[in-house]
């Protein structure tokens, strides 16, 4: 889940709290974070110089000017450099601002109390577009998973899924290289899913930045029945993906 080349980020919120938690889950995440607390900063800080911001993580209520008044003002002043924008937001329902929020040009929005995974997967996919690759594309998913090694016994969730792998946020991290085998019911068709993985790489923080604990796994060996399970799923998902 970590970034290997962080980005510059600007984080506009108008509560000094949703500021530093995501700040710090940037930060964990391996990116660099600047702030603005309402509108009108955020709209300095894009004129002063577009191109140094990567990523435009931005609330629908602030003061001065609001987020949908920011990208507004995005939208009608625009300049090759402007940056992707998140929107976030802990009070509107979705229902109610989606459509506005894509019609203004928003790259990406989110509820704040999504899982702290999510917050940094979507901000990575609007980052890295370049690697998004046809064949592995990855959506967003919180399933309950059981996986062993050798003769232990673990439990996590899978965070985010593709054709061919898994994030699985976990406790309990193994080693890159480890083989496990996993189990977990696909949603929808209620399909139990059996597939051997090994451990790509690896995240083990303490305390604080535990939330990003987990694995990258690669599937070794899955059915035909089950791939093709998989396949739909993803599409599915991906029909809905905004």
């Amino acid at each position: 889940m970590k970034a290997k080349s962080g980005k510059n980020i600007l984080v506009a919120d108008d509560s000094e709290f949703f500021r530093m938690k995501l700040s710090k889950m940037l930060i964990t995440g391996g990116h660099w974070v600047r702030l603005a607390s309402d509108g009108e900063e955020t709209v300095s800080e894009l004129q002063k110089s577009p191109s140094a911001i990567d990523l435009l993580v931005v609330d629908l209520r602030m003061p001065k000017k609001d987020g949908f008044g920011v990208l507004k003002w995005i939208r009608d002043n625009a300049r090759e450099g402007n940056p992707p924008v998140l929107v976030v937001t802990g009070v509107y329902e979705v229902s109610d601002v989606l459509s506005r929020v894509k019609e203004l040009g928003a790259g990406a929005f989110m509820t704040k109390d999504a899982p702290a995974e999510h917050f940094i997967f979507r901000v990575n996919k609007l980052l890295y577009t370049e690697k998004q690759q046809r064949d592995n594309v990855r959506v967003l998913t919180d399933i309950p998973v059981d996986f062993t090694c050798g003769e232990d016994r673990y439990t996590g969730r899978i965070v985010n899924l593709s054709r061919s792998g898994i994030f699985l946020s976990s406790m309990d991290v193994l080693n890159p290289g480890d083989i496990t085998n996993l189990r977990f019911l696909l949603p929808y068709d209620n399909k139990t899913i059996v597939v051997v993985g090994k451990v790509i790489w690896a995240n083990n923080f303490e305390k604080e930045e535990a939330f990003f604990n987990g694995m990258g796994i690669h599937f070794e060996h899955l059915t035909y029945e089950d791939r093709l399970c998989l396949e739909g799923f993803v599409q599915a998902e991906m029909e809905k993906v905004f």
